[in-house]
């Protein structure tokens, strides 16, 4: 069975509902947890989301005039962990922070979150940030390829 990787930027394009890339983060997910099981995540990914989310719940409540309450965070909080049972999760190590620090890649968190996939034996990197994951070892798909790629039937052999 095929280990797919979601990058952050996917993972929060899939739970936020306005985003441009929601349509395609979601068909992504869903084909991958239908099809190849679970998809992964690394821890960072869910401070990256929740940091996003609080933000952009703050914004919309400073703009109605309100404040963050615990109900606000508590209702984040249900939304991040009702999205963890969606994942298997991989480690992220110091190693994979020493090669990121190392390496020619751009982007220290995108140069993370590779090693770690590479680290766990990743097969694929879905990401929206394809550019940022050009010295990728791994094959790399942003989302809506993925699922053009597996609608197409030219994915895995299909």
């Amino acid at each position: 069975m095929k280990k797919i990787f979601i990058d952050a930027n996917v993972a929060l394009d899939y739970i936020e509902g306005d985003s441009k890339g929601h349509a395609s983060a979601r068909e992504a997910i869903n084909i991958i947890r239908h099809e190849y099981g679970k998809p992964y995540i690394t821890p960072s990914t869910v401070t990256i989301i929740w940091y996003y989310m609080e933000k952009a719940f703050t914004r919309h409540l400073t703009k109605l005039n309100l404040s963050y309450k615990d109900a606000e965070k508590n209702r984040l909080r249900k939304n991040v962990e009702s999205l963890l049972h969606q994942f298997w999760f991989i480690d992220q190590t110091r190693i994979n922070v020493e090669q990121s620090i190392l390496s020619e890649w751009g982007d220290i968190e995108d140069s993370i979150q590779y090693h770690a996939a590479k680290s766990a034996g990743m097969d694929i990197i879905i990401t929206n940030d394809h550019n940022d994951f050009w010295l990728s070892e791994i094959d790399v798909y942003s989302s809506s390829n993925f699922v053009s790629l597996y609608l197409g039937g030219r994915l895995f052999g299909r």
